[in-house]
């Protein structure tokens, strides 16, 4: 180490990491049922999206993903002033679930059903542009 103290998105990286790894040793060895490890990651997800690299995003994202059958999980998020609109799917999955949070309160959610995981790809992407076009900003 240099003597210097780390720098607090270090920290808060590493905790999320941390954080993640109890959830996952926890789930894996039946200390937590399926259920506290989801909540268990929407908290971690909620506290660190647009602190931490958006690698430490995306492996928050891939750890939920153990509940789906190890498939991976796209999300986005995008804040304007006090509302935040999360944009969810799974890969492989025909539907994207878009919630809405005004204030930090679930305020809707909404599930999308397409005929391909094409379609739901694409409408997540253009869903997205959109909110960036509105004056959101992805986290």
């Amino acid at each position: 180490m240099n003597g210097e103290p780390p720098l607090l998105k270090d920290e808060i990286a590493r905790k999320t990491y941390d954080a993640l790894a109890f959830l996952c040793t926890g789930l894996d060895h039946g200390k937590l049922t399926k259920d506290q490890f989801s909540t268990g990651m929407d908290v971690v997800w909620l506290i660190s999206a647009g602190l931490v690299p958006r690698d430490v995003t995306a492996a928050v994202s891939e750890s939920q993903a153990v509940l789906q059958g190890h498939k991976t999980v796209e999300k986005r998020s995008y804040v304007l002033r006090d509302t935040v609109m999360v944009i969810k799917r799974v890969a492989g999955e025909q539907k994207v679930t878009v919630t809405q949070w005004l204030a930090g309160v679930n305020h809707d959610e909404t599930v999308k059903e397409f005929h391909t995981s094409a379609e739901a790809a694409d409408f997540m992407k253009k869903l997205g542009d959109r909110l960036v076009s509105k004056g959101y900003q992805e986290l």
